[in-house]
């Protein structure tokens, strides 16, 4: 018989604990000091695989098989902060991309990185880890200044673009 009640979701007696979505850190090695960004992440956007369809046509019929395989790019939301220089960072890691003032587009083995995700259980133990392989800042922008708006943080958007994502379990 399958218990189709809620009972079994964190009961007294042991059973399923939700992961919780809030429960995670974003570690990005190599940028400067990786705890400014750690410490700054407010939100990200987990990655998305997927294929493109190749239909094979044969008389008045088709079939799909799997084509080329891509990594959507990642939303990701920083909090700036006056007493850390998260937006120098983030900054500095997307000049390796593309120095305005010079005019360049730095070499992709400067500014790539490696970076992991790790969702922790309410006990602060990571349980899950995702590695992003080829991460490097294809975008970055910034809270618009708003006088009327008095409690309201400035933060720091950016696509991450991926080359590959690893779960490890």
């Amino acid at each position: 018989m399958i218990n189709m009640s809620a009972g079994h979701l964190a009961p007294s007696s042991g059973g399923f604990e939700p992961q919780r979505a809030f429960n995670w850190t974003l570690i990005l090695p190599g940028v400067s000091d990786p705890e400014l960004v750690r410490l700054a992440v407010e939100k990200i956007q987990m990655p998305r695989v997927s294929n493109s369809v190749i239909r094979l046509r044969f008389q008045n019929q088709d079939r799909k098989v799997a084509g080329g395989a891509s990594v959507d790019a990642n939303a990701i939301t920083v909090r700036d902060f006056v007493d850390k220089p998260v937006l120098k960072v983030l900054s500095d890691w997307r000049k390796q991309v593309h120095d305005m003032q010079a005019g360049i587009i730095g070499y992709a083995s400067d500014y790539k990185k490696n970076a992991t995700v790790q969702l922790v259980d309410p006990k602060g133990e990571v349980k899950r880890s995702f590695t992003l392989e080829g991460v490097w800042p294809s975008q970055l922008s910034f809270t618009d200044l708003d006088y009327n708006s008095d409690s309201s943080e400035v933060k720091i958007s950016m696509t991450l673009q991926v080359d590959v994502y690893k779960f490890n379990f």
